[in-house]
C-alpha cells in the first residue's frame, strides 16, 4: 500500500486495538466487604432488594454458620443441634432459608425468622434444603 493510506491504517489499527473511543455505559457495581464471624472466610450466597445478604462464614471456633448481613453487621444465625449451617436465600423481610447439619446426619432445610431458626422438615425423605424463599415466606 502507498504511504498515503498509512494514517488510515494507523487509525483503523488503533481502533481495533484500543476501541473506537466510544464510551459504553455499563451497570455500576459497588463491592462491599461483609466481614466474617471471626474465622477466615465468608461467602455471600443471596441478596434481597434491601441489600441484605445471606451466606455462610467461619467463626472463631472453626465452625461454619449461616449469617444475615444488614446495615454493616453480620449476624450469626447459629444452627439447630450440632454441626454447621449455610444460608442460601432471603426475602425482603429478611427471612433466610438454607440448610443445617453435620457429617453424621443428613442436611435439613431451615427458615430463620424473627430471631429464630426453625427446621422445615422433609417430604418423607431423610434430607431437605432450602434454596429459595419468596416474600410470603414460602420455601423451595
Amino acid at each position: 500500500m502507498s504511504s498515503r493510506f498509512a494514517p488510515i491504517r494507523s487509525a483503523i489499527t488503533a481502533m481495533l486495538l484500543f476501541g473506537a473511543g466510544l464510551a459504553v455505559a455499563g451497570p455500576g457495581y459497588t463491592l462491599t466487604f461483609l466481614g466474617s464471624l471471626g474465622g477466615g472466610h465468608s461467602v455471600g450466597a443471596g441478596i434481597n432488594e434491601l441489600c441484605q445478604v445471606t451466606g455462610w462464614a467461619g467463626d472463631s471456633s472453626g465452625n461454619v454458620r449461616a449469617f444475615l448481613w444488614r446495615s454493616g453487621t453480620m449476624r450469626n444465625l447459629g444452627t439447630l443441634g450440632s454441626g454447621s449451617s449455610w444460608g442460601y436465600a432471603l426475602n425482603d423481610s429478611g427471612q433466610v432459608t438454607g440448610s443445617w447439619g453435620d457429617v453424621t446426619s443428613p442436611r435439613r432445610a431451615f427458615v430463620y425468622r424473627d430471631g429464630t431458626m426453625v427446621d422445615v422438615g422433609t417430604l418423607g425423605g431423610a434430607q431437605s434444603g432450602g434454596q429459595g424463599i419468596n416474600n410470603a415466606g414460602q420455601v423451595t
